[in-house]
């Protein structure tokens, strides 16, 4: 509590060089609580094929600088309004309230109501000053106070007590929830985004009933998935007066993390410094570890960052908010990477550790989920060849059947023992893909090109090449990073050479993997590093990417 009332201290201090570092709005917030899942639809893809690195920002207006402190204080009046209304119910529906207590609601409510008016009056005179330099001395005067009052009240105990006097206030109403879709759960679990959001505009329930908090926080994430930023903060921020006790379960944790993640990838950064401060004291006051949330506020105290590493680290964050396996593959991770390669000292630096690890984690559980529903599939075409007729059940091959790979005129039968042996070595290829032995994989899987076995063979190939060649990528960048830390001119050139031989190897040993141009880019990264040592390094080396595939 004593670390967290200091850094505020010294963020209210720093505030006004907040207000003039020029941070941009992210989005427009939308009045509409459903959102046509095809509305945005090109505007997402614009975005997500142009590299947020490249993006050119504008030169900031006098507007542009004050819009995140009137966001902020916007998001501020709008939480405490909310609390306020749910306070006036409390002393309207609750009759037995002891004179203690009675008391303590009274201070509560009045001090509440001191710091609703003060924003309201500064958001005002704010909107009324016509030059920047009025702005930062009424920001000056008046914000840093109501900052520091904001932030007694939620210290005070008073957030606490009116969960506590709002849950024998649900009991006797026992509001009535929709039960959640479980077509909505599933098309969620299969990554089938657009799906998520249509099933939620066209979710059924009785007029008396609400909508699964549940289902509210998937289509919000749905939402967040498609790149559609600001309307997920919409629906977060307006999930969050539903679910304001730790009682409902790890959700309420879950919409706090994702608040302040949010507002950190926007650029709100004094409203996600709010979300996580909330976060690690509710966390400590039922003694839960919150590590993410400490570590995310830690970075955000003033001085911390610097301005350039702030904005890179949010561009990661929102990809990271947005990302699929099927579709962004180990973009994400290799943005973490540079990340760490350009901020090694960095405070961020566990947060994009983790970023990273998570990343790594999601793309290899969706290739395991692939790799195992692709031998699914080869099991039951195998099953269909072999037991489709009687003559295919022991092994004959009749003229007007064709098995792929084999010429029927040259061949019209194929002994059971050799499509055993057959299967025998296809299954011995999958369980080396699966114990990621993936150079034997690809020597068993080509023997079988030119067999009956060859269609199920041949996709087996490109996944093992692409799977190796991922892995050795990752070598490359990890040597890669090392050479950028090392602190003598010998050991990162080393380094470097060693990340290069990686990569060229790839270029040669995986032809048919698809990530030649990923990795040619990578490869004229390390040139260029090890140019800037030696010119004489780069020895003059065969053409790349010329190498003929292995496999028919």
């Amino acid at each position: 509590m004593l670390l967290m009332r200091f850094f505020h201290f010294l963020y209210c201090r720093l505030w006004v060089i907040f207000l003039l570092s020029g941070l941009l709005l992210s989005g427009c917030l939308t009045d509409g609580r459903m959102v046509d899942p095809y509305q945005a639809r090109e505007q997402r893809e614009a975005v997500q094929q142009q590299d947020p690195a490249q993006q050119v920002v504008p030169a900031p207006t006098r507007r542009d600088l004050l819009m995140p402190a009137l966001t902020s204080i916007n998001n501020r009046i709008y939480v405490n309004e909310q609390k306020l209304a749910q306070w006036r119910e409390v002393t309207e529906t609750l009759s037995m309230i002891p004179p203690a207590q009675r008391n303590r609601i009274s201070a509560c409510m009045a001090e509440l109501v001191d710091i609703l008016d003060g924003y309201n009056a500064l958001h005002s005179r704010l909107l009324q000053q016509t030059s920047l330099e009025s702005a930062q001395l009424l920001a000056g005067e008046s914000l840093l106070q109501l900052n520091q009052q904001d932030m007694d009240y939620m210290e005070s105990g008073c957030d606490m007590l009116l969960a506590e006097l709002m849950s024998p206030m649900a009991t006797p109403a026992k509001e009535t929830v929709a039960a959640i879709d479980p077509e909505l759960i599933e098309a969620f679990d299969q990554g089938e985004y657009d799906r998520v959001i249509t099933l939620y505009s066209q979710t059924a329930r009785e007029p008396e009933e609400s909508i699964s908090p549940q289902a509210t926080y998937l289509y919000g994430q749905a939402l967040l998935k498609n790149h559609q930023q600001a309307e997920a903060h919409t629906v977060f921020t307006e999930l969050r007066t539903r679910v304001n006790s730790p009682e409902q379960g790890e959700i309420f944790y879950d919409l706090f993390r994702v608040l302040g993640d949010l507002n950190f990838a926007m650029g709100f950064y004094d409203e996600a410094r709010t979300n996580y401060a909330e976060l690690v004291q509710t966390a400590a006051d039922h003694q839960r570890i919150e590590q993410w949330g400490e570590q995310q506020y830690a970075a955000l105290q003033p001085g911390v960052l610097q301005p350039d590493e702030r904005r890179a680290y949010s561009v990661l964050l929102r990809n990271y908010l947005a990302y699929t396996p099927r579709r962004d593959g180990y973009a994400v991770a290799e943005q973490a990477e540079q990340f760490l390669q350009t901020y090694p000292a960095s405070r961020l630096v566990p947060s994009v550790n983790a970023i990273h690890r998570d990343i790594r984690a999601q793309v290899d559980d969706w290739l395991n989920r692939g790799i195992r529903r692709i031998e699914d599939q080869a099991s039951e075409r195998l099953s269909r060849q072999t037991s489709a007729d009687p003559g295919a059940a022991v092994g004959e091959v009749r003229p007007d059947r064709e098995i792929p790979g084999v010429d029927p005129f040259e061949s019209t039968a194929v002994p059971t023992a050799d499509l055993e042996a057959l299967q025998t070595v296809f299954d011995q290829g999958m369980s080396q893909l699966r114990a990621k032995d993936y150079d034997l994989a690809i020597e068993s899987f080509t023997t079988l090109v030119g067999t009956p076995l060859a269609e199920q063979a041949r996709p087996m190939i490109h996944e093992a090449s692409k799977l190796a060649a991922q892995e050795e990528r990752q070598k490359a960048a990890d040597l890669f990073v090392r050479a950028t830390g090392a602190s003598d001119q010998e050991s990162k050139t080393a380094l470097l050479l060693a990340s290069r031989q990686l990569l060229q190897d790839v270029l040669i040993k995986y032809p048919e993997s698809g990530l030649n141009d990923k990795v040619e880019r990578n490869l004229s990264r390390i040139e260029d590093e090890l140019r800037a040592i030696d010119p004489s390094l780069i020895e003059t080396s065969p053409a790349r990417g010329i190498v003929a595939p292995m496999h028919p």
